[in-house]
């Protein structure tokens, strides 16, 4: 039987790991700061308070929805998008709670009746975090069509699909985009009187 271990090849996978989360670091957070620098222009040119929750990694899609919400009757938006966030990630832990254990019970062959609990919790939170991403999603599509139509004016429609497609394709796009739609001036702010549809 051959021995396959080569001296130092561990050490080196674990510079190349620590190489890679450098570097995956070093793209995110100017990103993260032009996103947060877009938000708080946003929440600056429609009279939105705080601001500077565009920063803050949960509070800004609370600022989110608010500052979709300027112009707008119905001002629950941030409290929805950050209903759901919280969601997410108050079931995370309790998924990933109760996988683990079961996954190490099942493979021990102790198949019981605390494999099933598990496995129901797991289920369960599981379940719960799609439909609040789901439900997140929505909203954020949401948000984006508020806010493209408060400030991409006629060309709302099209402002939005970039949003959308580049959320999910580019972030550098995304934020690019973010910065250019938060430089242009909004129809409405916080207090103004409501657009209609």
């Amino acid at each position: 039987m051959m021995d396959y271990y080569v001296p130092g090849v561990t050490y080196i996978a674990i510079a190349i790991a620590f190489a890679c989360a450098f570097l995956i670091l070093l793209c995110t957070v100017p990103l993260y700061v032009l996103q947060g620098l877009a938000y708080l222009r946003f929440a600056r040119k429609t009279r939105t308070p705080n601001g500077w929750m565009g920063f803050v990694p949960v509070a800004n899609t609370y600022l989110l929805g608010r500052i979709s919400d300027a112009g707008f009757p119905a001002r629950r938006s941030g409290k929805r998008l950050l209903t759901c966030e919280i969601l997410v990630l108050a079931l995370l832990p309790v998924f990933y709670g109760a996988f683990f254990p079961c996954m190490l019970l099942f493979e021990q062959d102790s198949f019981s009746g605390g494999v099933i609990a598990l496995g129901a919790v797991a289920l369960l939170a599981y379940i719960g975090i799609l439909v609040a991403a789901v439900f997140a999603t929505v909203f954020t599509v949401q948000a984006f069509c508020r806010i493209a139509k408060n400030f991409g004016g006629a060309s709302y429609a099209g402002w939005t699909a970039g949003l959308i497609i580049s959320l999910f394709c580019s972030p550098v796009a995304y934020c690019v985009l973010l910065m250019i739609l938060s430089g242009k001036t909004p129809a409405y702010t916080e207090n103004d009187m409501p657009l209609e549809g």
